[in-house]
């Protein structure tokens, strides 16, 4: 047999991403082409390492003995030589381009593109952002709301829960019908139908009698004769609100409530006198209600279909989708008639599926990848493999439709692949696998399991865990585990923010304490979501521990961000007296001519002046003037955030926006870390999955799981077939009133605590050597609510002692055993310009976000009339394309075929054909000047023994100086060579299409190099502190293309 079917169960630390880059190295050395292998996983971030790490692993085995002896064992191929590697390295460096290790979502979008007229995809389509998303959403919405008139809002206002004071009803109508939509999306045509009232509807008469029969049975009486009180207050409630038909109010009364769960009150049963008139209510009341969200259902689903059909229309008119509307869209359509025509369509032909993070795999997704799956598997004609690599107890991912099950389900479908478990730890010390196995191990017996779905989550999570070990170095290191307590806050407790900082300041305190125990280690503070992160990094700072957020956060956090948002609300709602006291408050307030007493009249004035100077410049222009007001009266972190803000101003700008209210949504969409990574870092449980650190804080178990009740429930029959039960969610007395509403509401329940173990799970196998985890005190009442934190102490600990240790095993001396690690931090900064990034081409960072560094600074094209203009530019831009498009010449340069692709993108007039331009971009190419500047002999010269050079193209940033000038860079194409890893040098290319005059160029050329100057040294600063290189180590060269020259500015 020449199939290679493997499956690998692999917990926390076991190594699992060092099997798939086995798998991938054995195949490459096996002769098997890139394009023939697929590997797919589940973040960008994932999928570049783990081409990283074939890489570095054949390129030390190539240099280095000891690394051949390492691949060698760890292939099981003795045989292997030093020149193999080498060979294998050099020929995936050549051909990286076809190496095809992607995540899930961008080959589902590659599939999608091949197949675009079949699937109905409009030429041009993307993948959307989230805030262009959700500006579609609620314009659907609103739509569908002004289209349906009474006939949709009736019934979608009944379908909203009752208020909670947080959200606006358009918010919660929005919320409700994002939900129903998502879940209609999967589900079969008569879902929603499944919940149906069983009996009959008491007549008004019956009813009547019925409660005039409860109100006067006899209750029961005290030793003394005399009425039970806590009776007749009871009944008395429950017959009020029974006249009044508020037939939920009625079950959900606790007198109503302790006779169907108990059949007693207060500890004494009902009598037969008045159960029976009861009976009878009750049985008219769960008709009444389950038939109400029947009526509600078939609402939900007409309300769905209407926003459906808005939604997506929509969508496809703006060419803009979701990575979720891919496996639909080709699940709806048989896409290709034959892999063979998909694999041509690819220009791929796939022999060997790697999966990575199976557990994080939805089941629409795996429809699209299984027909390869089952080609792989049942052809056995030729070498093929099918390999995957997953852990149910790490799937985090619910709420995106992941389906760890699926880990099962592909033993069943395909008996023939072999599954290995992986379980011992190669990351954590003895102490932390000691703690996790005395979590797991015991779940079905611990005491925080109150309810059926809790204990049916603990049997799930039971067959999923084996007892872990520990293997390798990390066997003989020491660790610790701690589980302490929150301190008792003194003051009134009724004030939240005042407990939540308290709460900050004690973890702070916690981080503080590890870090000066060993300053070098890496300390991971993992919390449940990001409400907290802002003031948890505020309270770190505060006590001096230098601390960043990982993956980053809302700008809008930032007080300076905050005043710049009022300012655009007040330019769009002049009638928004808070937003206009608020910029009064600020420096704003002067410069825009606004006081904290000034009359609406005043105020209207500012806000037309403000819309006046936006329409006449642009956003770009004008918030960049306020953001330079602002920065001198704000800290590093503010001035970075204010940045950030420019930036957005000039995406929204860059795309076509023209609304205020746009730039808005966009700006609070927007999340950005703040500053270079430090050694401690604040990140969610999410953001951490596939990350280690040699401590772990875990200060956040004590919220109830799930942290937000689902708006719908849904159901399968089948694992891989469509939902075939939905029902909008209800109150806990009216899913008790139906067994199908019941079932999918444990059912949800089930999934959420599964998924909140598992979260534990991964909080706690990120750590190597410390793990801490601060807990509340639990409450004077018992809770039925499920919380991680009872799971932990019943299993570590029971009380605390008097300095809230509740547990702690190991050495105190783990901090000896840390290794150094290299860091990965470059120096901060030493003058007062702050980085605000930069982003590869490709790269997860917002589409083109900045402003044109050419837009200032293109010269006059010295022709008549403005399609000559725009000609002219237009040319430039397609050249510019096709300069893009280049690696090193070494390599092949674009086809023919792709420098017309680049140049259809560019801005030309309709009436010039594109493939005229071919030639003319192939001449530029192919110039003395150009090739002199994209050749990898440039940097890898004789002095430099040893060094790689690295090549990024089109990267965009900005830095922000000390006077609060916003210096924006897209930079065209960045070299930085490197010894062992480590930047050493760099150079800036920028391409010019600047028109010089035939005679005399000399002096033409001098002034345009000092012209473009000022621009090439800012991208030498952006450079010099981003890669943490001295100036003199970054020099810039610009590159006339007009007339083949390039002339360096800076050390040469």
């Amino acid at each position: 047999m020449t199939i290679r079917a493997i499956g690998i169960h692999a917990s926390a630390g076991t190594g699992k991403t060092h099997r798939l880059t086995n798998e991938l190295i054995s195949l490459f050395l096996q002769g098997h082409p890139p394009q023939s292998v697929f590997a797919a996983t589940f973040t960008r971030a994932a999928a570049g390492e783990i081409l990283d790490r074939v890489l570095r692993r054949l390129v030390a085995a190539a240099a280095d003995p000891k690394g051949l002896a390492e691949l060698r064992i760890a292939l099981q191929n003795p045989d292997l030589s030093a020149a193999e590697c080498r060979r294998i390295a050099a020929s995936l460096a050549r051909s990286i381009d076809r190496v095809a290790v992607w995540t899930i979502d961008s080959f589902l979008v590659r599939v999608a593109t091949a197949f675009s007229v079949e699937i109905g995809l409009s030429p041009g389509w993307r993948i959307a952002g989230d805030d262009e998303d959700k500006r579609l959403r609620r314009a659907a919405v609103d739509r569908v709301l002004r289209e349906g008139g009474r006939e949709v809002i009736g019934p979608l206002l009944r379908m909203l829960k009752k208020s909670e004071g947080e959200r606006s009803v358009r918010q919660s109508l929005i919320d409700v019908v994002n939900a129903v939509y998502a879940a209609q999306a999967g589900a079969a045509p008569q879902a929603w139908h499944a919940v149906v009232p069983a009996g009959d509807e008491m007549s008004s008469e019956d009813i009547a009698r019925a409660v005039e029969a409860f109100g006067a049975a006899g209750l029961p009486v005290t030793r003394s004769g005399e009425p039970n009180k806590n009776w007749t207050k009871g009944r008395a409630r429950a017959v009020e609100v029974a006249r009044r038909h508020d037939w939920e109010g009625f079950l959900d009364s606790g007198f109503v409530g302790k006779f169907r769960s108990e059949g007693c009150y207060y500890q004494i049963p009902f009598p037969e006198g008045l159960a029976e008139p009861l009976r009878n209510i009750v049985r008219h009341a769960e008709f009444m209600v389950v038939r109400e969200i029947m009526h509600r259902n078939l609402a939900a689903a007409e309300i769905a279909r209407r926003f459906a059909d808005v939604y997506e229309r929509m969508k496809m008119e703006s060419g803009s989708l979701l990575f979720d509307d891919i496996p639909r869209l080709l699940a709806a359509e048989r896409f290709a008639s034959s892999s063979d025509e998909m694999y041509y369509r690819l220009d791929a032909s796939i022999g060997h599926v790697l999966l990575d993070e199976f557990q994080d795999t939805s089941v629409g997704q795996f429809n699209v990848v299984r027909p390869i799956i089952a080609e792989i598997i049942s052809d056995e004609t030729r070498p093929r493999t099918f390999f995957y690599v997953g852990d149910a107890k790490q799937s985090l991912y619910g709420w995106r439709d992941a389906e760890p099950a699926l880990l099962g389900h592909i033993g069943k479908q395909w008996p023939q692949v072999r599954v290995e478990p992986l379980s011992s730890s190669y990351r954590s010390t003895p102490p932390v696998i000691d703690a996790v196995n005395a979590v797991f191990d015991s779940l079905q017996s611990n005491p925080a399991m109150t309810d059926d779905a809790a204990r049916a989550a603990a049997a799930d999570m039971a067959a999923m865990y084996s007892s872990h070990s520990v293997s390798g170095k990390a066997a003989v290191r020491r660790g610790q585990v701690v589980l302490r307590e929150y301190p008792p806050i003194l003051g009134d407790t009724r004030d939240k923010d005042a407990l939540v900082m308290a709460r900050c300041e004690f973890i702070a305190r916690r981080v503080a304490t590890i870090r000066d125990a060993s300053p070098r280690a890496s300390i991971g503070v993992l919390v449940r979501n990001k409400v907290s992160v802002s003031r948890l990094l505020m309270a770190l700072s505060e006590e001096g521990v230098d601390a960043t957020e990982e993956g980053g956060s809302s700008i809008t956090q930032s007080p300076a961000v905050a005043a710049v948002v009022s300012l655009l609300r007040l330019a769009d709602h002049p009638g928004d007296t808070l937003a206009a006291f608020h910029v009064a408050t600020t420096p704003l307030g002067d410069k825009v001519g606004l006081s904290r007493r000034q009359d609406a009249v005043a105020v209207a004035a500012v806000s037309q002046a403000i819309r006046e100077q936006i329409t006449r410049h642009g956003f770009g222009q004008v918030v960049s003037q306020w953001v330079r007001w602002l920065a001198p009266a704000c800290s590093e972190i503010d001035r970075t955030r204010l940045a950030q803000v420019s930036l957005a101003a000039w995406e929204h700008e860059r795309r076509g926006g023209a609304s205020i209210r746009g730039l808005i949504s966009l700006i609070e969409a927007t999340r950005r870390p703040v500053g270079v990574p430090s050694l401690v870092r604040v990140m969610t449980t999410h953001a951490a999955k596939g990350l280690e650190f040699d401590a772990v804080v875990a200060p956040d178990l004590d919220g109830i799981v799930p942290q937000r009740t689902p708006e719908v429930l849904a159901w399968r029959d089948d694992l891989l077939g469509p939902i075939t039960r939905l029902s909008l969610n209800a109150a806990e007395c009216v899913r008790r009133s139906n067994p199908i509403l019941s079932a999918l509401a444990d059912d949800r329940r089930r999934r959420d605590i599964r998924e909140g173990l598992c979260l534990l799970y991964v909080t706690m196998t990120r750590a190597r050597h410390y793990l801490e985890m601060i807990i509340h005190r639990p409450p004077k009442e018992e809770s039925t609510a499920f919380r991680l934190a009872h799971v932990v102490r019943y299993a570590l600990g029971g009380e605390a002692d008097e300095d809230g240790l509740i547990h702690s095993s190991g050495s105190e001396q783990w901090p000896c055993d840390v290794e150094p690690r290299p860091s990965a931090i470059a120096d901060r900064p030493t003058q007062t310009a702050i980085i605000i990034g930069m982003k590869a081409d490709g790269q997860e960072v917002s589409d083109a976000v900045l402003q044109d560094p050419d837009r200032e600074d293109e010269i006059p094209v010295p022709v008549a009339g403005g399609r000559s203009a725009r000609l002219a530019k237009g040319i430039g831009t397609a050249l510019h394309a096709c300069l893009e498009r280049v690696t090193w010449i070494e390599d092949e340069l674009p086809t023919d075929e792709e420098l017309l692709f680049a140049i259809e993108r560019a801005d030309l007039p309709f009436d010039v054909d594109p493939r005229r331009l071919v030639d003319r971009a192939r001449r530029v190419l192919c110039s003395p000047g150009v090739m002199g500047v994209i050749t990898r002999a440039r940097y890898l010269t004789t002095d430099r023994p040893g060094c790689t050079v690295d090549l990024l193209r089109e990267i965009s940033g900005a830095v922000l100086n000390g006077d609060g000038s916003v210096v924006h860079a897209r930079i065209d194409r960045l070299a930085v060579v490197r010894r062992d890893g480590v930047p050493v040098e760099a150079e800036v290319l920028d391409w010019k299409s600047d028109a010089f005059p035939e005679d005399d160029q000399e002096p033409a050329i001098e002034r345009r190099v000092a012209y473009h100057q000022p621009q090439l040294e800012a991208y030498r600063l952006l450079v010099s502190r981003h890669l943490g290189l001295p100036p003199a180590r970054v020099r810039a060269t610009v590159v006339f293309t007009s007339i083949d020259r390039a002339v360096t500015i800076g050390p040469a």
